[in-house]
């Protein structure tokens, strides 16, 4: 099992970064799809 203080810390930050993008779209999705109804 590889830990995340295990890797680069730019390569953490990066991965940190997508998270962030893609939790932050799916719940303006959301959002937006439940303001529409």
């Amino acid at each position: 099992m590889l830990l995340i203080s295990d890797l680069p810390s730019d390569l953490e930050a990066e991965i940190l970064f997508r998270f962030g993008i893609s939790r932050s779209v799916s719940l303006g999705l959301m959002l937006g799809g439940f303001l529409m109804t």
